[in-house]
Order: structure tokens, then C-alpha cells, then sequence
């Protein structure tokens, strides 16, 4: 009745484009927040320029096509003195690696995803001191401090970027707002599910590449390094190796001033969540996102 009366104080309603704001994490809390009832609703009631937003791009969560859904990032709130500044870059120790995630145990069957597999390999490097690997995998019990966490991205040159239970991952953001340059080991957040990925409960690719990556109007993502999945697994410190040797200081340095003038993007706000009006440009950029995509 809602959408009827809408409807009848404005006839050209139902082909302007709606666009709803309601991400989610999983088919299952979609489902019960209404995302996909919600959507049924309006799109049988004739509203068929529906647009939605999603971590990932997946009809299973948003109950649209995907190329109606827009990538919207996992967002922080932060406190601009703890961004990095071009002082503390020259603190990065040189082709220094970071990662610490949980294991993801449902990842296995669910996409095909072997976090522990993926670091193994690394867990025995044999470092020399201009290279510094750090990674590990942590759970509830020796979860690492929010502190030394910060602190690694902001000191590291790379930080991994491993597959999930889904494509998307808030590591990124968190490499992103450091200045840690991401290196995605493996094509997941472009849209593709090249082997070991396959299709599963937390995420079902679609038959097109659709990436999963956001704010591609403003970040140029095919200059970041991306390495294949399946070798990184066999041999990974080559493969670290290897993209060193191809990453020089210019091309570093090009990165991170991608990173650095869209750092904003990534927050929500800072201070207070409740009363703060010192806010981000999340909210902005999600808005132009979709506004490009629409102009499209």
C-alpha cells in the first residue's frame, strides 16, 4: 500500500533508479534483515531500475543482478593522527610482508580457500634482511593486540591480501588507510574463481566477471599487484621474490599516493561513533559509485 501511494503522487516513480543501502555479510542475516523480501517486493510491484550495494556482488545476498550491485568496502572509523605520514614510510622496512587473519576453516569447503596452505610455505622462510616476512594465522585465544596490528601495517611494504569465506576482505581496508601496499594473492576480487576457488555457500561467481573491488571510478586497481592463487601456494616466497624484483621505488611511490588521496574513502568516521560529526567520505563515495554506474 506503501509503494501504491508513493506511486500515485509521482507516475514516473517506478523507472527512476532506487538504490538500497543495506549491505550484509551473508545469504542468511540478508534473508533475515528483509534485504531480499524487501527487494521481491518493489521489483515485483514493477520498480525494475532497482540498484543495491554489497561487500560482494552476489544475487544470493541482495536479490538483484549482480551488475545492479555496487562494491562497497568494509569501512573503519580512525583518528587522522594515526594515518602514516611520508616520515613514517621511511620507517617501512624494505619489502617487509604482514598478515595475521583467522584461519577461516568454513573457507575450505565452502570456496575452495586454504589460508593455512597459502602461509605454510612462509612460515619457514628463510629471510635475509632486506626481506622481513610476518605472517601468521590467529584465532580467539592469541588474536593479535588492535595496537601492534595498526602498527605492523604501517611499518610493512606489502601486506597480503589471502581469499575468505567470500572475495572481499577488511584487510584491504586496513592496508588501504596505512599505506600498506595490498598484494591479492589470487583473481577472487576481480570476479574470477580460477582453481583452487570454486563456488560454495559464500559466494557463488557469476557467469561474467564482475569485480568485487570498489571505487573503481577513483583507484586504479590493475596497478596493484595481484599474484596467482595456486602458485602462491606452491612456492610462495618465489613468488614474493619475483614481484620485488619488478617493484621498484617509482612504482611504490605511485601507489601509495593512490592510496593516500583516497584514504578518506575508507572511513566512516572518526572520534565517537554516537555523537561525532567528524565524518569520512565513505558515505560520499559509495553515493558516486552509484551515481557513475547509473550514468553508465
Amino acid at each position: 500500500s506503501y509503494l501504491t501511494k508513493i506511486h500515485s503522487q509521482d507516475p514516473t516513480m517506478k523507472s527512476k533508479p532506487h538504490l538500497l543501502l543495506i549491505p550484509s555479510w551473508n545469504p542468511s542475516v540478508a534473508n533475515t534483515i528483509g534485504i531480499k523480501y524487501l527487494s521481491k517486493q518493489l521489483q515485483d510491484n514493477g520498480y525494475d531500475n532497482l540498484w543495491s550495494v554489497g561487500f560482494e556482488r552476489n544475487p544470493l545476498w541482495q536479490g538483484v543482478p549482480p551488475q545492479r550491485i555496487i562494491p562497497i568496502p568494509y569501512v573503519v572509523r580512525s583518528d587522522p593522527s594515526s594515518f602514516p605520514t611520508n616520515d613514517s614510510i621511511s620507517q617501512r622496512s624494505l619489502n617487509s610482508v604482514f598478515y595475521a587473519g583467522e584461519s577461516r576453516p568454513h573457507a575450505k569447503h565452502w570456496v575452495g580457500c586454504h589460508r593455512d596452505k597459502l602461509i605454510l610455505p612462509l612460515l619457514n622462510s628463510t629471510t635475509t634482511n632486506t626481506t622481513q616476512i610476518n605472517v601468521r594465522l590467529v584465532n580467539k585465544k592469541n588474536r593479535m593486540d588492535q595496537e601492534e596490528y595498526n602498527h605492523r601495517m604501517k611499518t610493512s611494504d606489502y601486506c597480503l591480501i589471502l581469499c575468505g569465506d567470500t572475495p572481499s576482505s577488511r584487510t584491504l581496508t586496513s592496508a588501504m588507510v596505512s599505506g600498506c601496499i595490498p598484494i591479492r594473492v589470487g583473481s577472487r576480487l576481480r570476479g574470477l574463481c580460477e582453481a583452487p576457488c570454486h563456488g560454495g555457500f559464500g559466494w557463488k561467481p557469476s557467469p561474467e566477471q564482475y569485480s568485487h573491488l570498489p571505487y573503481a571510478e577513483w583507484i586504479p586497481w590493475s596497478l596493484f599487484p595481484e599474484v596467482n592463487e595456486q602458485e602462491f601456494m606452491d612456492a610462495g616466497e618465489d613468488v614474493l621474490n619475483e614481484l620485488f624484483r619488478t617493484m621498484d621505488s617509482t612504482k611504490k611511490d605511485k601507489l601509495r599516493s593512490i592510496m593516500n588521496a583516497t584514504k578518506n574513502g575508507w572511513i566512516y568516521g572518526w572520534g565517537d561513533p554516537v555523537h561525532s560529526t567528524n565524518l569520512g567520505d565513505a558515505t560520499r563515495h559509495i553515493w558516486q559509485s552509484f551515481l557513475a554506474n547509473v550514468q553508465h
